[in-house]
């Protein structure tokens, strides 16, 4: 308990005073539309995942998460979370400490959390499970996607290979990545299980609840609209706390998010975008 209640000290001294506590900017002085936000809580019901939001979440670790939070319910703990673990790309070195139907349909890896950027065809466009990482590009990418380049929602941050500190992968680098490799022959390039996934494919429907415990479905969330998809936990468990102190980060840096993006509280940059279309009428889906 002493060590929980160390870690959870340490991760309020963080957010608090950390980089993500500072607002994120701008470099378009275009109208933007509103990113959607969506908290995904990994948990054991939907009434749990609500009293940890509100009594350790927002309480004790003065979070504050006014972003819509949905609850997956299927949360099972496989195994004790540790303070401090050797993760390589986002497998633990000590095997998974939990089950949920999202970490397994959106092939998370039971992280900890999991930032997950989202374009209006559900495609994947961002992905971290790292607290190291520069909210310049995050913004850049949200701004790029919400001004809809070209109306091909194109980006231009190339987060480079794989890092194993970092784990902010971004689909252009991949992009670049596989036609460098094809480029050369003397390179391997990098390992195709470096990159996540589901990297510049479609997010999978994944069932969910609301907080009040009403069914629904991912897809139905995510609405066809720029999405900024955060998945944490959120189970009764004590030893949760032992990853406080990363999680409470990444809540902070979408809480920020949220209110630049989500509210439109970020003031407009300097440049004119001229190839921006934003309200362009996008394919249907089946």
């Amino acid at each position: 308990m002493k060590r929980a209640l160390a870690t959870l000290t340490l991760a309020s001294t963080l957010v608090a005073g950390g980089t993500y506590g500072q607002s994120l900017e701008r470099f378009s002085k275009n109208p933007l539309p509103k990113l959607n936000v969506i908290g995904i809580a990994l948990s054991e019901d939907a009434t749990i995942a609500k009293t940890v939001i509100e009594d350790f979440y927002r309480k004790q670790m003065k979070l504050e998460v006014q972003y819509p939070v949905l609850v997956d319910p299927s949360y099972k703990k496989l195994g004790e979370q540790k303070a401090i673990d050797i993760s390589f790309f986002g497998k633990s070195a000590t095997g998974k400490k939990y089950s949920a139907a999202t970490d397994s349909l959106l092939g998370l890896n039971a992280n900890p959390f999991t930032l997950l950027i989202v374009d209006r065809s559900r495609k994947v466009r961002a992905f971290t499970q790292g607290v190291i990482i520069d909210p310049r590009d995050a913004s850049r990418v949200l701004e790029e996607l919400l001004l809809n380049l070209d109306g091909k929602e194109l980006i231009s941050v190339d987060s480079g290979e794989p890092d194993m500190a970092e784990g902010w992968q971004t689909d252009l680098s991949k992009q670049n990545a596989e036609k460098k490799k094809k480029g050369f022959v003397i390179s391997i390039g990098p390992k195709q299980s470096l990159w996540y996934s589901l990297l510049g494919n479609p997010m999978p429907d994944v069932p969910l609840q609301t907080v009040d415990g009403k069914e629904m479905k991912l897809h139905d969330a995510l609405g066809g609209k720029v999405s900024a998809v955060f998945v944490w936990l959120a189970s009764s468990q004590p030893d949760i706390a032992l990853v406080s102190a990363g999680t409470g980060i990444m809540m902070q840096f979408m809480d920020n998010v949220y209110h630049s993006f989500g509210l439109g509280e970020a003031k407009p940059g300097d440049e004119e975008v001229k190839n921006a279309v934003p309200d362009a009428e996008q394919p249907k889906r089946e």
